[in-house]
């Protein structure tokens, strides 16, 4: 696959090429600094398949930009490379259709796991965009903050892989915090634990 990376600063594109370069699934990283060169090379080449989109870019308009893009350029995914860490501000983006929103305080490991995991087909979100509806409830079963990011992921549907990928853990890490949060519930299998954490507001239904 192809990827452009669209981001106005010079050392950005150049740490992300060089991890990208290494990733087997990536035939070729392009660059560009700007919205208008940008256009330019998705024009010029047909098959990107990722855009990683810096949202402070010269020619971006926030939002609108994004669905500007989106609508022009519908079979390439575009994930939101930010300094923002609001999550309000990622929610917004990831419902607008992001295949993710990366935050660039993210160390190197988390940033590859990030767009392997969209690379994968999946939708990164970032751990502080996590939605925990009812705090409180989950509070009440002693779930740690750790054990409702994975939750809130496996209401979405997401393998232990996927889990470990997105959060930039271990896959047996998370498979102790999942074993964490079934003892919590007091149930034996995934699929129920999904139900009750649904049904008690902790976590909302995909």
């Amino acid at each position: 696959m192809k990827i452009a990376i669209a981001d106005d600063h010079a050392l950005v594109r150049e740490g992300l090429a060089a991890m990208l370069e290494r990733t087997q699934s990536v035939s070729e990283v392009l660059e560009a600094g700007t919205l208008d060169e940008l256009i330019d090379l998705l024009e010029a080449h047909h098959d990107v398949g990722l855009v990683p989109l810096d949202l402070n870019m010269p020619g971006m308009n926030d939002l609108a930009t994004l669905e500007y893009l989106q609508d022009a350029y519908p079979t390439i995914s575009f994930a939101i490379l930010s300094a923002t860490e609001v999550a309000a501000v990622a929610r917004r983006f990831l419902e607008a259709g992001a295949a993710g929103y990366i935050p660039k305080s993210a160390d190197n490991n988390v940033l590859l796991a990030a767009l392997n995991l969209i690379l994968s087909g999946n939708v990164y979100v970032p751990p502080f965009a996590l939605k925990k509806a009812a705090l409180a409830n989950g509070q009440a079963l002693n779930l740690t903050e750790r054990q409702g990011d994975i939750l809130t992921l496996m209401v979405q549907g997401s393998s232990n892989k996927s889990i470990a990928m997105a959060l930039g853990l271990s896959e047996s890490t998370v498979k102790t915090h999942i074993s964490g949060v079934l003892k919590a519930f007091g149930v034996q299998n995934r699929t129920k634990a999904i139900y009750e954490a649904i049904r008690l507001g902790i976590v909302e239904s995909p």
